[in-house]
């Protein structure tokens, strides 16, 4: 027992350090009326009238659960209480009660009233008790333990994403001037969580907010399962638990996991985690960790075992994951079916030599994925708990508590299954209601609620239901964008998204800027105090790099599609990450009426109608010289695709067509600060001035801007623009082609480039037999393939890039069917084999194939006419050795014979077919197909292809 005092001593620490992190208690703000976040914004901005104010409050204190009103009536569809079905398996049944009782005293700022208040004192806290069981009996909560390094990433969470956003900041030394534990008004306060949430039920409502409380009013936000379990465990870090997890300790050289009942222990006792480096021994030792695992349903399971070296899983003497043997860290997976109550776990784990590891989790509809080691306990008999005593259901008195659930109003505004309200109170409508009276007086009677409204807030509530009795009617009512942009407004006031955006409306003469990230609020000058949490990972960008955007004609720029993905939330939609700040999501309803309402609010100065007469390659070509170095050089602040900017790492040059509209970008690079006030983004054409390129389409701005968007719309497929990368290992074809064999891009897996002196090169699709691209000026990088692992594919790097479609190239043995580029077994089928290349004395390559019998060669040589791209050409010698009649795909699509054996292709390039060959055209599946049928016979047959383009 040469190690058990070291091991002590390790476990000691581990525990003195969950203590230590799990001590401080959050601080709960003293505030004893409803707080609405968007309400306290601008609770003193003369430029928002108490009509707009008080509509928002009646919204959010759930004033329609009791007083009609029709919805027609709402910009915004009214706040909805959170659903109470299956609560118990979310909250703690003990908060109920103590809810109940002291709504505001438990939950500062809540926006429930006290329902109880009229109540005598031993029937009020009889009542409490009996709908406190009612709840509880929907479900069971099950405790769990954290870690110190789960609180600590919780706390960088939570500070981070945008948590800060609506909710106080949580950090110890988050003071004011006075040394007081920093409050904001306009922050929604959380009260005591650890007495309402186990860190389970905490985690899955973060995960999914929408699903107890579907207004909206708290979004989601794309983060993971561990992320979202880290800020549950930094809210609840007060939380004490009774937690721990058996061990046995033993050592040994081992391969494979030995028999551990047949060998004595050096060590044995109970343990917080499963973490094997608590251990003193780094090499030859092993460990048996057992517990009860409680599953709080029936359902099927997924663990995951991760171990570096052996390790496995048993449950109920199931072996559900065998990990075993001498390896580094990796993980495997099994699933079982459990029913509902404890279950027997074992993990046993050795480490042979070097690093090791241990870690287990389980998974499951509704319960994400957890540690094991947060859900074990060492006796069957203990539970897992928190220090408040915990509520036995009982049947009579949950009974007696739906009863009183349906008649006092709870089930006004809560959605509870087989729960409906039978609460008789005479209510009237809300136009109807007195503004001095019931709830809103200052001594409410014993028939109204509670809400602790202040003095201001009723005001404002009264100046909205005058405005409602009027019928609200208004002129804006009677412009359109007006109505829309009036309904912007007030969703924004609404979900408080004017803590986080500023928007900009009105003409140049009335002006005025909406919310933001400040320190002051309105007159009062109040410290608002939360620009400081948002932060960036790039400081040379000032507040561009930190700050969410301004929404300033946010519905003209972003495409209707791109606007909705984004503020329904989920993944792929941050496109600004070096701002630490997440964009949430805030559920389809909210989603689907910002687009509607953004879309006819904001219109531009002009629509820009483009008329280009070049072809698309030729515009593209533009397009990407003006993206590049040697121009605009968007690329030294721009990141492109995979590659880093060459500065600051602005918003990606290849995601812009898919979330812009058209017109606003056109607008916008002519003159970004009239769109986008404060950008740093320069005048690339200032004042529409073309002097730096005015030989380049026509000398037209809009055909260069219009040049620059249809080379970015190829997204992450648009070749490089010139000077991106500063270290790139250019191929360079200097007196002989170049040879390039690797996964080229269009090209497949088995491509082969070439690149000729002559500054044309083309790629062969290997795989298919069948030249897939040809392009001019330089060849390729091939840095991607020389550097690390050399994973993915490469594009071309010059310009001018034709990339050959399915339908052209391609030999068959029928007229009406071709291999297909998305089916690269096709070849095959079709009878189709590489058969390699040779050279002549130029060092030109004859790519050699076969269809079948048939041997085909194919000689690839460029054609230069002079030094511009434009007199630059590709010709194909092909040589034919056939049996039988084959037939050769030349293009399909828009087909138009222009004489002397040359075909226009769609407008955007020409070829031409020479020799002892006709060209025939079909339609095929309302395809046109240009092709020759080559007759089979003793000779071999020869034609020759020229690509201009």
């Amino acid at each position: 027992m040469r190690h058990s005092g070291r091991l002590v001593a390790a476990l000691l620490s581990t525990s003195i350090l969950a203590t230590a992190c799990c001590a401080e208690t959050p601080t709960v703000q003293a505030v004893t009326h409803p707080v609405v976040a968007g309400y306290e914004r601008f609770v003193n901005v003369q430029s928002i009238d108490d009509v707009q104010r008080g509509l928002l409050l009646l919204n959010e204190l759930g004033c329609v659960g009791c007083h009609g009103a029709s919805k027609s009536d709402w910009e915004v569809a009214p706040k909805s209480a959170p659903v109470l079905s299956n609560v118990g398996k979310r909250v703690q049944a003990t908060y109920f009660e103590k809810y109940l009782l002291a709504p505001r005293e438990i939950r500062p700022g809540t926006t429930m009233p006290d329902l109880l208040a009229n109540l005598p004192p031993e029937k009020r806290a009889k009542v409490a008790n009996e709908i406190a069981h009612f709840l509880a009996s929907t479900g069971k909560t099950q405790h769990q333990p954290a870690t110190a390094k789960e609180i600590a990433r919780g706390d960088k969470l939570f500070h981070t994403v945008g948590c800060v956003a609506c909710h106080d900041p949580q950090r110890p030394d988050a003071k004011n001037a006075n040394g007081e534990a920093v409050h904001y008004s306009t922050s929604v306060p959380l009260g005591r969580l650890s007495e309402k949430y186990t860190i389970g039920g905490l985690t899955r409502f973060l995960r999914d907010p929408l699903h107890s409380r579907p207004s909206g009013r708290m979004p989601k936000f794309d983060l993971s399962d561990e992320e979202f379990r880290n800020i549950a465990t930094w809210l609840l870090r007060d939380l004490k638990f009774e937690a721990d997890i058996n061990y046995a300790y033993y050592e040994g050289a081992w391969e494979r996991l030995p028999k551990f009942d047949q060998l004595t222990p050096k060590q044995s006792g109970t343990a917080k985690s499963m973490d094997v480096n608590q251990f003193a021994k780094s090499d030859g030792f092993g460990v048996v960790f057992t517990g009860f695992w409680e599953a709080t349903e029936s359902a099927e399971y997924k663990f995951r075992l991760s171990s570096d070296d052996g390790s496995r899983l048993l449950i109920d003497g199931q072996l559900i994951v065998d990990n075993d043997g001498l390896h580094g860290a990796q993980f495997k997976s099994g699933t079982a079916t459990f029913d509902a109550g404890l279950h027997e776990v074992r993990i046993e784990f050795f480490e042979g030599a070097g690093g090791q590891s241990l870690e287990c989790t389980v998974e499951a509809e509704g319960l994400g994925r957890l540690p094991i080691s947060s859900l074990l306990r060492s006796q069957r008999s203990l539970s897992i708990k928190a220090a408040a005593n915990t509520l036995v259901v009982d049947r009579g008195k949950a009974a007696a508590g739906k009863k009183h659930f349906e008649s006092i109003g709870c089930a006004n505004c809560h959605e509870l299954k087989n729960a409906e309200s039978k609460f008789d109170f005479a209510s009237r409508d809300l136009a109807e209601l007195d503004p001095a009276g019931g709830c809103l007086s200052e001594t409410p009677d014993n028939q109204s609620v509670r809400f602790g409204l202040t003095p201001k807030q009723r005001q404002s509530i009264r100046a909205a239901l005058k405005f409602m009795a009027k019928g609200m009617a208004t002129e804006s009512n009677k412009d359109p964008v007006a109505a829309a942009d009036t309904r912007v407004h007030q969703r924004m006031m609404t979900l408080n998204c004017y803590t986080c955006h500023s928007r900009e409306t009105g003409t140049p003469e009335d002006f005025k800027i909406t919310g933001g990230v400040v320190d002051a609020l309105g007159d009062s000058q109040e410290i608002h105090g939360r620009d400081k949490w948002f932060t960036g990972t790039e400081a040379e960008m000032g507040d561009e790099g930190r700050l969410p955007p301004n929404l300033q004609v946010v519905g003209a720029k972003l495409k209707r599609e791109w606007l909705g993905k984004v503020l329904k939330g989920g993944p792929g939609v941050k496109v600004r990450p070096y701002v630490k700040t997440l964009m949430p999501g805030f559920g389809a309803e909210h989603a689907d009426a910002f687009v509607r309402d953004f879309t006819a609010a904001d219109k531009l100065p002009r629509i820009v109608d483009v008329n280009q007469t070049a072809s698309e390659r030729e515009i593209k070509k533009h397009g990407k010289f003006l993206a590049g170095e040697k121009a605009l050089s968007c690329i030294k602040c721009h990141t492109f695709a995979k590659y880093p900017s060459l500065g600051l790492p602005a918003l990606s040059l290849t995601t812009m067509t898919e979330r812009l509209n058209k017109s606003w970008f056109q607008l916008y690079m002519i003159n970004p600060a009239a769109l986008r006030r404060g950008t740093r983004m320069p005048q690339s054409w200032p004042g529409g001035d073309t002097t730096f390129y005015p030989d380049m389409l026509d000398g037209d701005v809009d055909k260069q801007i219009d040049a620059v968007w249809n080379y970015l719309s190829d997204g992450e497929e648009a070749s490089r623009p010139q000077g991106l990368l500063i270290a790139k290992l250019e191929i360079v074809a200097r007196d002989v082609p170049r040879i390039y064999r690797n996964f080229i891009e269009g090209a497949g897996p088995r491509a082969i480039g070439v690149g000729y002196p002559e500054r044309v090169n083309i790629a062969f699709d290997a795989d298919l037999c069948r030249l897939a691209i040809v392009w001019k000026e330089n060849f390729i990088d091939a840095s991607r393939h020389w550097t690390g692992r050399g994973i993915g594919f490469e594009g071309p790097l010059g310009e001018n890039i034709l990339k050959l479609g399915d339908g052209t190239g391609g030999f068959s043995f029928d007229a009406k069917s071709w291999p297909k580029i998305e089916d690269k077994e096709s070849a095959r089928k079709y009878g189709l084999r590489f058969d390699g290349y040779s050279f002549n004395d130029k060092r030109q390559p004859t790519i050699l194939y076969r269809l079948g019998d048939a041997r085909i060669e194919d000689h690839l040589s460029p054609v230069s006419n002079g030094d511009d791209a434009e007199d630059k050409s590709l010709s194909r010698a092909f040589t034919i050795t056939s049996d039988k009649d084959i037939y050769y795909r030349i293009a399909a699509g828009k087909i138009e014979h222009l004489g002397k054996g040359i075909y226009s292709i769609d407008d955007e390039w020409k070829t031409q077919i020479t020799g002892d060959v006709q060209p025939t055209q079909d339609t095929f599946n309302t395809t046109t197909t240009l092709y020759l049928k080559i007759l089979g016979g003793k000779e071999p047959v020869t034609f020759q292809q020229k690509y201009l383009w």
